[in-house]
């Protein structure tokens, strides 16, 4: 199977504006908010096991069975010195039947599908929280960084719970150092000033 690349090039996309408008504050949110379902059903896939996912991929669209192109004839060669079930030469199928043929640029199966989807959770939860800390760094308002920093945590955390608890101790610690500065910088330009 293939992918679909359109609903990945849409968040690529989405994401370039809000960056473009040099909002991190939404950055941190949007990503965040798609970094939380992500991880909740990578988990849930990995722990149903392997053998479904790829139908309901499909189902949804994001990916698609590659069409062949040609009716083609099952022909297969037995040198005499190879024993039998031992064929070097590719199976072609007869009217759909299951063929052996090359792999694409992008093949998918179970496994890699779910390795794909945990770390775009991962990806996008790591983006939340930096973003988030950007945005804090520049003073941006506070609630939508605060939201999008908590939903990559918590992404993370879904996946790996030890990561996620270190990870939600760093930032809070690197707000309260920004937040310190700036009280001192705020302190020193009042006593300045009188």
């Amino acid at each position: 199977m293939q992918p679909d690349l359109t609903l990945i090039s849409a968040l690529i996309q989405f994401s370039s504006r809000v960056i473009s408008l040099k909002r991190f504050d939404l950055l941190s949110l949007t990503t965040g908010v798609f970094a939380i379902p992500l991880a909740v059903v990578g988990v849930h896939l990995q722990s149903l096991g392997s053998g479904f996912l790829l139908g309901y991929l499909e189902k949804w669209g994001f990916v698609n069975q590659p069409v062949s192109s040609e009716v083609s004839i099952a022909a297969i060669y037995y040198p005499p010195s190879v024993p039998f079930g031992m064929a070097r030469d590719p199976l072609v199928s007869v009217m759909g039947a299951p063929e052996i043929s090359e792999a694409g640029y992008l093949p998918i199966n179970d496994a890699s599908a779910m390795t794909v989807l945990i770390s775009m959770a991962i990806a996008f939860g790591l983006v939340a929280m930096a973003s988030a800390l950007w945005a804090e760094y520049r003073r941006e308002p506070t609630l939508y960084p605060s939201a999008g920093y908590i939903s990559g945590v918590l992404a993370i955390a879904q996946i790996c719970f030890l990561p996620g608890f270190i990870l939600s101790i760093l930032g809070i610690t690197a707000v309260l150092i920004m937040r310190h500065q700036r009280d001192e910088q705020l302190l020193r330009v009042d006593e300045e000033s009188s």
